[in-house]
């Protein structure tokens, strides 16, 4: 029974110690949402380290949110949460922009898909392969220009994947309908 109490020390001393020497940015590019809210039950209440695991879930929960649609009011929330963070962090700052500027990138993809919208209403390939390569490479063309001004894989997976999802629809058939991939953009 004292190895098992000493054990558990030994853990929490160790979980504690990981938390207090490192840095943010090294907390999380180490860490998981799951990782911290597993050690945030071992630690109890620790005020040694309670703050930078509440700040650790709030910055992972805000990373989640590029996961998925847009949402004014999560983001808006998750922005005054992540002000709210004391720690330097580099990555913590791009976050915070990442979810600042999510609303523009989303509002620029929706506009980029009611082009290629509107350009599946002015051309069709009528099952001509030479047609089909020439109007996917028009679309290739509109995407390209979203992609210069805006596009960064990393930064907002959601749109990304949907965006793939366009290039892999419209390679096998230009004319095919996207209408139901531009609400999902909300």
């Amino acid at each position: 029974m004292v190895q098992k109490n000493e054990g558990k020390r030994e853990v929490l001393v160790f979980i504690i110690n990981t938390y207090k020497n490192q840095s943010f940015d090294e907390l999380i590019k180490f860490s998981s949402i799951e990782s911290v809210t597993r050690d945030k039950g071992i630690v109890g209440d620790n005020p040694e380290i309670k703050q930078v695991l509440n700040d650790l879930l709030i910055y992972f929960s805000a990373k989640d949110l590029l996961l998925g649609k847009f949402d004014a009011t999560r983001i808006k929330n998750s922005l005054a949460q992540l002000k709210q963070i004391k720690h330097q962090s580099q990555l913590l700052e791009k976050l915070k922009e990442d979810i600042e500027y999510y609303k523009d990138f989303n509002v620029a993809f929706k506009e980029t898909m009611n082009i290629i919208l509107s350009l599946d209403k002015q051309k069709s390939s009528g099952g001509d392969s030479e047609i089909q390569k020439i109007k996917f490479n028009e679309i290739v063309g509109i995407l390209i220009n979203y992609m210069y001004n805006y596009y960064d894989y990393d930064r907002y997976p959601y749109l990304s994947a949907i965006m793939l999802e366009i290039i892999k629809i419209k390679k096998l058939n230009a004319d095919a309908d996207i209408s139901h991939l531009l609400k999902k953009l909300g």
